[in-house]
């Protein structure tokens, strides 16, 4: 209950963290990390055997590589990293018996997936005037928002009477709609609904930059992983201006999501998927 309610905590905090700051402080993620190996350790004790100790670390380790992957090809920040290398340690890694680890991790890009959609969903309704000013016709737009409405409700329908296979198809003709929906915005869009200017103390590492800024001593360019903190701090001691940066999705909630599934059992239809 204690090894419960300490991960729910760090994720909720973390994912609030992220949507206000777009930023997680260090200390939630390494405390994360220490306490998922803490009460592996605790475990190891009381059982008088490391192996609870040592599918923890495994699991941060497999975890933080990972990650890594992740962030080096510009998809996540050092922030996600951090987070998943800390849920790593909590669920472990055995490699005799790894399906529920990969679960995890495919819960959390199901998740991601899905909160993906419903935050670029909320992004074209909160800047609709936006998304009309950049599109060349709004009737794809209507189109796609009648079909995932449409077959959003006789999925659901389709469940209330039993008929699971119906409702399955259904709901996946619904998010490809929503899904080839957003596209089709993102495609006109994107630079309106996601490039913002901030001042270089509002600045965070993962930042993308969408120009180079020239500082004293050269430029800081545009990569893949974003901002740095040594970036960041060369930004602001020589540039006063604003700084035109791409904001991307906030991530982490979808960490909290997924070991919520994760732990009230979904995980067993997608080791059903694995094996």
């Amino acid at each position: 209950m204690i090894q419960a309610i300490t991960i729910y905590t760090l994720l909720g905090l973390a994912s609030w963290e992220d949507l206000r700051i777009r930023e997680v402080p260090f200390l939630l993620s390494h405390s994360l990390i220490i306490l998922g190996v803490a009460f592996s350790a605790l475990a190891a004790a009381q059982t008088n055997a490391l192996t609870p100790l040592f599918h923890s670390v495994l699991g941060g380790a497999v975890a933080y590589g990972l990650g890594y992957l992740l962030y080096v090809t510009g998809q996540w920040g050092g922030g996600d990293v951090q987070l998943l290398t800390g849920v790593g340690t909590f669920i472990g890694f055995d490699p005799f018996a790894a399906a529920p680890f990969a679960s995890y991790i495919l819960l959390v890009f199901i998740a991601g997936s899905l909160y993906g959609l419903g935050w670029a969903a909320w992004l074209m309704v909160r800047h609709r005037d936006v998304v009309r000013a950049e599109l060349p016709s709004m009737t794809i737009v209507r189109i796609g928002i009648g079909t995932f409405a449409l077959t959003t409700v006789a999925a659901g329908v389709a469940a209330l009477i039993s008929e699971t296979v119906v409702s399955g198809l259904l709901g996946s003709v619904a998010l490809l709609a929503a899904s080839l929906t957003i596209m089709y915005v993102f495609n006109y869009a994107e630079d309106a609904l996601t490039v913002v200017e901030k001042q270089p103390d509002e600045l965070v590492p993962g930042d993308w930059l969408v120009d180079e800024v020239r500082v004293e001593d050269g430029v800081v360019e545009c990569r893949s992983e974003g901002l740095s903190v040594e970036d960041i701090h060369r930004i602001r001691r020589d540039h006063s201006g604003d700084v035109t940066v791409r904001e991307g999705v906030p991530f982490v909630p979808s960490f909290f999501f997924a070991y919520l599934l994760f732990d009230v059992g979904a995980f067993n239809a997608v080791i059903q998927v694995l094996v």
